[in-house]
């Protein structure tokens, strides 16, 4: 089956923001087995469905730590499907281009090992050099002391497949929401104020790098307590901005077309008012933005979904 360039852009982004490219090691056997794996993890199952039925692989529940959290799902795909997968993504990937080096360099140089293989084999040597590249590249710990650099007129720019990109990192570690603030005036007027703002939070400065150079927007690190652990980068826009990149990638967007819609649906029917609107205009304007703000609050709520369930596929 053909996938088209969009589609690998897009995975390329959820890969990027929600994936991992790892090579997993079973000791169970007298001969230590690696194997390449590839997965996604999410909480919108019929999202991870549309990979297993474009890309193959399998999908199976993960566990939840919090009651009041969503149940969790993850895709993945091995082997020799994974490495063929990952090179035709690997030109649309900005932050995960070293793991999927590695990976293919695993499946390409791969050979059959004769069974029970001391564990001086070369080809045993080989897989183990590359099990350990990859646990490096993929640590949870330190912090490569990013300062990251914004643009002296940072805007969404027009390269190709830049809207199925961006949707990918969206749908995997974005949030699209609207903020209500509001304004006093000395009079004693108060306004309601509702902005579209979109986020994106990673562990991968790389990501939020190229989110400023080519989106614009602004960006923030902030280190966990826990020293084993990756700082968080955070990367935002909102306003006119964000509609522009929700008009973007809406098209391409899997998990989070709805909230798309409410951002654009906020600023396009939406009534300008100043200090001399009638009241009976504010109130109207005002109603209607409330209303798409519950609803946006409703979509991105943390509650429980669906019961758990587990499906298998041919690798693709």
């Amino acid at each position: 089956m053909q996938i088209g360039p969009e589609r690998l852009a897009y995975l390329a982004g959820m890969l990027d923001a929600e994936g991992c490219v790892g090579i997993a090691k079973d000791r169970y056997k007298k001969t230590p087995h690696h194997k390449l794996q590839v997965s996604v993890s999410n909480t919108d199952l019929s999202l991870l469905e549309g990979l297993k039925s474009e890309f193959g692989g399998f999908i199976c529940s993960v566990k939840r730590y919090k009651k009041h959290h969503r149940l969790g799902y993850q895709w993945y795909i091995t082997s020799g499907p994974a490495g063929g997968l990952l090179a035709a993504v690997k030109p649309y990937t900005v932050a995960k281009v070293d793991q999927i080096d590695v990976a293919i360099d695993f499946v390409e140089g791969k050979i059959r090992l004769p069974n029970l293989s001391a564990a001086n084999h070369p080809e045993m040597l080989r897989r183990e050099a590359l099990y350990q590249a990859m646990m490096a590249l993929n640590r949870k710990g330190g912090d490569d002391g990013k300062r990251f650099v914004k643009p002296t007129r940072g805007k969404l720019t027009h390269q190709p497949l830049l809207g199925a990109y961006l949707a990918g990192v969206v749908d995997g570690d974005g949030c699209i929401f609207i903020r209500r603030g509001q304004v006093t005036r000395k009079n004693g007027q108060v306004f309601v104020n509702h902005t579209i703002n979109v986020t994106v939070v990673n562990t991968s400065a790389k990501i939020i790098q190229w989110l400023l150079d080519n989106v614009g927007g602004s960006a923030s690190s902030a280190a966990f307590a826990r020293p084993e652990w990756k700082s968080r980068h955070a990367w935002s826009i909102y306003g006119a901005a964000a509609v522009q990149m929700l008009g973007l990638i809406r098209p391409f967007l899997r998990m989070k077309e709805q909230q798309s819609s409410l951002g654009l649906e906020l600023f396009g029917r939406r009534t300008k008012l100043t200090r001399g609107s009638p009241k009976h205009l504010v109130a109207a304007e005002t109603a209607r933005r409330e209303e798409l703000y519950a609803k946006m609050r409703a979509l991105n709520q943390r509650g429980s979904a669906a019961a758990t369930t587990k499906s298998t596929a041919l690798a693709a």
